[in-house]
């Protein structure tokens, strides 16, 4: 009787390890939202937009309508998993970092995972201010921004204007371009060295790198300057000490306009020389002059505010040539540019070889060069005045 119930036990259990055994998942319906970090922006701020997606969707979402009204920079793809009383629950997060392409109202359309689709985002973008830090209370400063100034109102055609370029910096920057600064009919010539210091406005101190062109239109009318771009990488902590967190950053200047004027209608030169101040010199490496010895003269033009491609000739005709007592021998102008903090300085060097022929007194000329002078408006004039040389027999040996 006992080995009886031992043995109905025994296949008891044994039902019960074989019994199967089953669980039923149930999928989560899927559902799409949108959601974006700000409705309210400037045309140089980025917008984070993300698309959370809960639940089985087949495919991603078609992003093309946004090409319309944003630049698409950058994208990234996060998803999760899990099973919560016998339920799936899957959940896929997009986001998209945005710029708008121009201000105003902005709609970011519905888009499409399937069946599903998000719900439109008005956006509003508001034109690049001046000075971004004058915006009104509550709107987001931005961490970095460009100010263009210009050193005056008017220019003659061909005179230098000088375009100051100010990058105020907030947070550090990697990766970062400015675009180069290309204006139709005009020579734009970068100074030197970029200068860097520190700016308290508003409360915060600013690093600012500033940047200066030296515009040279060569003709009148209105010179539209376009803004210029700055692209980078903002550095943020990332609570890691070997990883810091990235996100793009722009900014522009604002668009700048002058007037630039012909040349006056008193000026009678070939040439057109608007400077703020023109030096004139001459040398010699001789002081006597003996029959069949040669001297060499020198004549140099330094002139503030323009080019060395801008000078004219110096010992071209002048009257010089053609004496009986002398021959000339002319060697190639040296043409140098320099600048320090405030012009560009173009330089003129030209030289040529005196042989004296015959014994007797000749006098050389005056070399006048006429300029304008941009501080004053008015018309001036470098001289060098006439030099009488008095020629000698060769020495007897």
């Amino acid at each position: 009787m006992v080995r009886q119930i031992r043995l109905i036990l025994c296949l008891f259990c044994a039902g019960l390890v074989f019994m199967p055994f089953s669980v039923e998942v149930h999928a989560e319906p899927a559902q799409i939202t949108a959601s974006v970090d700000r409705k309210s922006l400037s045309r140089d701020q980025s917008l984070q937009l993300s698309i959370l997606i809960q639940g089985e969707a087949h495919g991603r979402p078609d992003i093309s309508p946004l090409e319309k009204s944003f630049e698409i920079v950058s994208s990234g793809q996060s998803s999760s998993y899990s099973f919560v009383n016998g339920r799936q629950h899957r959940e896929t997060q997009l986001s998209y970092t945005l710029f708008p392409r121009h201000a105003g109202k902005l709609v970011i359309p519905s888009l499409k995972v399937g069946d599903l689709h998000t719900e439109p985002i008005e956006i509003t973008v508001s034109d690049s201010s001046a000075d971004p830090l004058s915006g009104s209370q509550g709107t987001k400063k931005p961490d970095i921004w460009l100010e263009a100034t210009l050193d005056q109102d008017s220019v003659y055609v061909q005179q230098q204007l000088i375009l100051t370029l100010r990058i105020y910096q907030g947070v550090n920057l990697a990766q970062a371009q400015l675009s180069e600064l290309k204006i139709p009919e005009v020579l734009v010539k970068p100074f030197g060295k970029d200068r860097q210091y520190q700016e308290n406005r508003n409360g915060r101190v600013w690093t600012v790198t500033e940047r200066r062109y030296a515009l040279f239109p060569q003709k009148s009318g209105t010179m539209n300057i376009p803004a210029v771009r700055l692209e980078g990488q903002a550095v943020g902590s990332s609570g890691n000490f070997f990883f810091s967190r990235t996100r793009p950053i722009r900014a522009r200047s604002t668009d700048l306009s002058v007037e630039v004027l012909p040349i006056p209608n008193e000026w009678q030169q070939s040439y057109w020389l608007p400077a703020s101040d023109l030096t004139l010199m001459d040398s010699w490496s001789a002081d006597e002059f003996r029959v069949g010895e040669s001297v060499t003269r020198k004549l140099k033009i330094v002139a503030r505010g323009l080019l060395s491609s801008q000078l004219p000739p110096l010992f071209e005709g002048g009257g010089i040539t053609g004496h009986q007592r002398l021959k000339f021998y002319t060697e190639s102008a040296r043409m140098q540019d320099t600048n320090d903090s405030d012009d560009w300085q173009g330089v003129r060097e030209e030289s040529m070889a005196i042989l004296p022929t015959q014994s007797g007194d000749v006098t050389l000329p005056e070399i006048r060069v006429m300029w304008w002078d941009t501080d004053e408006n008015k018309a001036r004039q470098a001289i060098i005045p006439a030099k009488v040389i008095h020629i000698t027999a060769p020495a007897v040996s």
